[in-house]
């Protein structure tokens, strides 16, 4: 009778370790797939030497960022700029819903995610001329989306990086962080 509990107990014990080393593996490829299809969107973005005469922004480094606004439109007529922010992992293109709940389980390329995509609030114009502009994106646990903001929590680096890049299909904006509060 002991030996059968005994193993009773085994069995429930690896039944848990296999349910959560699976549960695992999900996460870790869900995480991994949404990855992916943004490093792959990063090959519409390209960085040039000013004298190339590529459309494109100006870059204080001699170099001019190139975002091919229009191939992106054929994946997603919904972009409206592309967010970057230099030393961290914000390297997204943002789109504008006609809600502020689709994108915030769908990505770019419109599959079901729980990454969701970098937004813009839906009641914001489109081409940022409003007063305030809301972007929206998830705090992911991996550092993707906007996972690592928590940095300019520091102060030293918050200082050294406080600079946002928005590049529209008309212009690239520069802004300043001027505060970061958890």
């Amino acid at each position: 009778m002991r030996h059968i509990k005994e193993i009773m107990i085994v069995a429930v014990c690896l039944m848990v370790l296999s349910f959560c080393v699976c549960t695992g593996f999900g996460i870790y490829f869900m995480y991994r797939e949404g990855v992916q299809e943004y490093e792959d969107l990063r090959t519409y973005v390209k960085e040039t030497d000013e004298d190339d005469h590529t459309e494109g922004t100006d870059g204080s480094d001699g170099k001019q960022t190139v975002v091919d606004f229009r191939a992106l439109k054929k994946i997603n007529p919904d972009i409206v700029a592309w967010i970057r922010i230099p030393d961290t992992s914000i390297d997204y293109p943002v789109v504008q819903g006609n809600d502020d709940s689709y994108y915030l389980t769908h990505t770019f390329k419109k599959a079901e995610h729980v990454a969701g995509a970098i937004f813009l609030d839906s009641d914001n114009n489109a081409d940022f001329s409003d007063d305030k502009n809301i972007i929206y994106g998830h705090n992911m646990k991996d550092g993707s989306m906007f996972g690592c903001l928590d940095k300019y929590l520091d102060r030293d680096y918050f200082e050294k990086y406080n600079e946002v890049f928005l590049f529209t299909p008309e212009e690239k904006r520069t802004y300043h962080i001027i505060a970061a509060y958890e």
